[in-house]
């Protein structure tokens, strides 16, 4: 997190299969650097001491750490929400060098600690990343703040972060064509493509669950639950969720799984159920 200057001649040296380019962004406060890397290529980061090392792969790997994202819409004065990270630095503004958007970015310490579950609200955007934290913000007055254990998002007249599932679960959104899922669930992403590759894509991360163990495997089994939820396998996203929930006591307590939970109740018709998870998350 401080600003130096980068020799990026050894880019002449770098095959161009997984990356054609690099470049140093100019700011006066951090170190950018902006790569441009073939399509459906991973980012995995890892480092020795005080050398960080980025490795470029096919195969998504697990981040050793999920940065939990929190919304508390009670908490004074207006409400907020919480990126948990142990050790986050800044944020600092940093400009898209291609899209021109300003990004709200926050490294933190820890290696592969990550989000990995990107996050859509009304004014602003949590990006899934393979390292730290970014942010997109959609509003001037967004509120972007570092301070030991989280990263808190707020606006001075409040956050919108109305869940439209809850907003509209009963008898009249099972009757309505209108219905949209929450902001933050991404289900165009959760697919991995079209249907036609379900199967393959099934079995693959299914045998990865048991090549795992500890967050690992709870990671790879919250992104099956989401893949078959995005599908419309609403009960085995329920069975894969409830499964998480009886080998971790702490799942309950989650938000996020939460509204995963409630979403897949409300899919099957269980809506008091998912009136319930929802008002929760």
């Amino acid at each position: 997190d401080a600003q130096a200057d980068v020799d990026m001649s050894i880019m002449s040296l770098v095959s161009g299969n997984l990356m054609s380019r690099g470049r140093q962004v100019s700011h006066e406060d951090v170190t950018v650097l902006a790569f441009d890397v073939a399509a459906g290529t991973m980012v995995h980061v890892n480092r020795q001491q005080s050398v960080w090392q980025i490795d470029l792969v096919r195969n998504y790997v697990t981040p050793a750490g999920v940065l939990q994202v929190v919304r508390e819409p009670n908490a004074e004065p207006n409400g907020h929400v919480l990126i948990k990270a142990l050790s986050p630095k800044g944020p600092f503004a940093i400009n898209d060098p291609e899209a021109g958007d300003m990004i709200m970015v926050s490294p933190v310490l820890e290696v592969s600690h990550a989000v990995v579950t990107p996050r859509r609200y009304v004014d602003f955007e949590i990006l899934a990343t393979s390292q730290g934290i970014a942010i997109v913000p959609f509003s001037d007055q967004l509120a972007v703040e570092g301070k030991p254990g989280a990263i808190t998002i707020s606006t001075p007249l409040g956050l919108s972060m109305s869940n439209l599932v809850s907003r509209g679960i009963g008898k009249a959104a099972a009757e309505s064509d209108s219905y949209s899922s929450p902001v933050f669930m991404d289900f165009a992403n959760w697919r991995q493509g079209s249907s036609a590759n379900f199967r393959t894509i099934r079995r693959q991360v299914s045998a990865e669950i048991q090549e795992s163990e500890g967050e690992k495997r709870g990671a790879r089994r919250l992104m099956l639950a989401r893949y078959y939820l995005s599908h419309g396998f609403a009960a085995e996203a329920r069975g894969m969720l409830q499964l998480m929930a009886a080998e971790d006591s702490n799942a309950d307590k989650d938000l996020y799984h939460q509204g995963l939970m409630g979403v897949a109740e409300y899919y099957m018709g269980r809506y008091a159920d998912a009136r319930e998870k929802l008002s929760h998350s």
